[in-house]
C-alpha cells in the first residue's frame, strides 16, 4: 500500500475494486475523479482490488481490505471514498461488519456513483442494514453501474461531438450536419396518427440519415437529445449536454409515438443488425448491393457488375456466417491467443512505466528547482505563471499515466481468467456472436453455390480441422 498521507489529521482513502468477470475499474476512476481533483496528489491514497470477487473471496482473506480495516481500526482514515457499497463486499454480514467499523471509528463514507438515485451512507443501522440485504443481488449492481455510465455520459452519440476539457470533463455539442435532420425527425414524430404513419417515418428517416430502423426509434425515445436523463418518471438535466429539442417537445413525443413504438419494434426483430458483414462477389471481386426489403423482411445482396448476376438472402448468408465462426471458436489455440495478449499487454506496461518513471524524474527536478528558488522570484507572479503551472500539469500527467498503468494490469488479470475459465463456444448465443463476425472474418466471397470465407488469427487456427468440420455442414 502506498505510504500513509495525512489531510487535516486523516487520510482520504479511494477505494476501488474489480472482478476479473466485469469491466468496471474504467468507470470507477471517471467516477472518483471529481473528488481527487478537489485533493492534492499527497492528500489522498488510492487502494486497488484487481481480480477480486467479493462473491467468492471472503473479507478476512482479502488483503487490501485488510489494510484499508486496519488502518480505519487505527483510527487514521477520516474518509473513505468507494464507488458503491458492493465494492466493499456482497455478503449481507461483512457488510453490516463494515458499517459497525465507519460508524464506530467516525468515517465518512463517500459513495461516488454519479446515479442520483443511488442512496449515501447512513448512520443508521437499521437502514444500512437494508442496503446490504440489496447489496447481495450482483446483476441489479452491475446494471446500475453500467447505465449510470452510458446515460449519463456515453462514448458517443449519434448527432452530437463530445469533447474534454483539460481537467478530462466531457461536453456534448450538436454537429451541425446532423442537427436539421434530428430536430425534422421530432418534429415529424409530433403529427403521427397511425402505425402506418409511424413506420413510413422511421423509414424516410433511416434513409435520411444513413441509420437502421431501430436506431431511427432510438433516437426518437432518447432523453439525451433533449439534454435530459430519464430517472424513475422525471427527466434531469445534463449540464453539458447541447439539446436538440426541448424537455417539453420531447415528452409530447413519448405521448404521440408510445402505442406505435412496440408494435413496430416486433417488426424490426431480426432486421436491425442484418447487414452485419457485407460479402463481395466471388466473380468481378468488388462488394456486393445490399438491397433492403421492407421492414422486417430479409433484405438480398446482389452483384451484376457486367457479369452473370449473383445474389444471396441475407437471413441464409448470416446464417452462414454465424455456423462458420461458432467452428472457429471450437478450433481457437487459446494458449497461442493468452501469450500474444500478454506479450502485447506487457509492452504497453513497459511504455508507461517509463513514461511514469520520467514523470517522477521531471517533477523531482521542478521540485528542486523551487525549492532553491530566490526568495525574491519565489513570490513573484512569474514563479506562479511558469513553475507552479508546470509542476500542476506535470502532476497531473502522472496522475494519467498511474490510472493507465492499472488498467492495462487488470485487463492482464481478465486476460488470464477468461482463458483460463471461459470457453467461448459454450458462453455466446447466436445473436451475440452476430456482433464478433467482424472480427473474426475479413472477406468472404460469394460464388454461385459456395462462399470462400478469409479469416483473422489463422495462427491461432488448425485450419485442417476447421476445413473438415466446414465439409461437413
Amino acid at each position: 500500500m502506498a505510504k500513509n498521507i495525512y489531510s487535516n489529521g486523516k487520510l482520504n482513502l479511494f477505494l476501488r475494486r474489480v472482478s476479473t468477470e466485469n469491466q468496471s475499474l474504467e468507470m470507477q476512476i471517471v467516477a472518483d475523479k471529481k473528488f481527487r481533483d478537489e485533493l492534492d496528489e499527497d492528500e489522498y491514497i488510492e487502494v486497488n482490488e484487481l481480480g477480486i470477487s467479493a462473491n467468492k473471496i471472503k473479507l478476512r482473506d482479502r488483503e487490501k481490505m485488510q489494510e484499508v480495516i486496519s488502518l480505519i481500526s487505527k483510527g487514521e482514515v477520516g474518509t473513505l471514498y468507494v464507488y458503491d457499497r458492493s465494492r466493499l463486499t456482497r455478503n449481507f454480514y461483512e457488510y453490516l461488519e463494515m458499517v459497525d467499523l465507519f460508524i464506530t471509528h467516525d468515517v465518512k463514507v463517500v459513495f461516488t456513483s454519479s446515479d442520483s438515485s443511488y442512496s449515501s451512507f447512513s448512520s443508521n443501522y437499521l437502514v444500512e442494514g437494508f442496503n446490504g440485504i440489496l447489496i447481495e443481488e450482483e446483476g441489479k449492481a452491475i446494471a446500475r453501474r453500467v447505465s449510470d455510465t452510458h446515460r449519463k455520459l456515453p462514448p458517443r452519440k449519434f448527432g452530437y461531438q463530445t469533447n474534454k476539457d483539460e481537467r478530462g470533463n466531457k461536453s456534448y455539442s450538436l454537429q451541425k450536419e446532423n442537427k436539421k435532420n434530428i430536430i425534422q425527425l421530432f418534429e415529424k414524430a409530433r403529427g403521427i396518427g397511425d402505425t402506418t404513419e409511424f413506420i413510413q417515418l422511421v423509414s424516410t428517416f433511416s434513409s435520411l440519415m444513413k441509420k437502421q430502423p431501430t436506431d431511427i426509434v432510438r433516437i426518437l425515445t432518447d432523453p439525451f437529445y433533449s439534454g435530459c436523463e430519464k430517472i424513475g418518471n422525471y427527466l434531469n438535466k445534463l449540464p453539458y449536454v447541447e439539446p436538440v429539442i426541448s424537455k417539453e417537445t420531447f415528452q409530447e413525443v413519448q405521448v404521440v409515438i408510445e402505442p406505435f413504438v412496440e408494435k413496430l419494434q416486433q417488426n424490426l426483430n431480426g432486421r436491425s443488425d442484418e447487414n452485419i458483414l457485407p460479402p463481395k462477389c466471388g466473380i468481378c471481386k468488388k462488394s456486393m448491393i445490399y438491397r433492403k426489403n421492407k421492414i422486417g423482411e430479409s433484405g438480398i445482396y446482389t452483384c451484376s457488375n457486367k457479369h452473370k448476376k449473383m445474389s444471396i438472402n441475407v437471413d441464409d448468408y448470416n446464417d452462414m456466417l454465424i455456423n462458420c465462426i461458432s467452428m472457429v471458436f471450437e478450433n481457437l489455440n487459446e494458449e497461442g491467443i493468452e501469450k500474444k495478449a500478454i506479450k502485447m499487454i506487457n509492452h504497453l506496461l513497459d511504455n508507461l512505466g517509463k513514461e511514469l518513471g520520467a514523470a517522477n524524474k521531471k517533477i523531482e527536478h521542478i521540485e528542486a528547482q523551487i525549492a532553491t528558488m530566490p526568495y525574491e522570484k519565489f513570490l513573484s507572479k512569474q514563479y506562479e505563471k511558469n513553475e507552479m503551472k508546470l509542476l500542476v500539469e506535470s502532476k497531473q500527467k502522472r496522475k494519467e499515466l498511474r490510472e493507465h498503468l492499472l488498467i492495462c494490469e487488470n485487463y492482464k488479470n481478465k486476460v488470464k481468467y477468461l482463458v483460463s475459465n471461459v470457453k467461448i463456444s459454450d458462453c455466446l448465443k447466436s445473436d451475440e456472436l452476430i456482433n464478433l463476425v467482424g472480427l473474426i472474418i475479413k472477406d468472404c466471397y460469394v460464388h454461385e453455390s459456395t462462399l470462400a470465407l478469409i479469416l483473422y488469427f489463422n495462427e491461432f487456427l488448425d485450419n485442417e480441422q476447421l476445413e473438415r468440420m466446414i465439409a461437413c455442414e
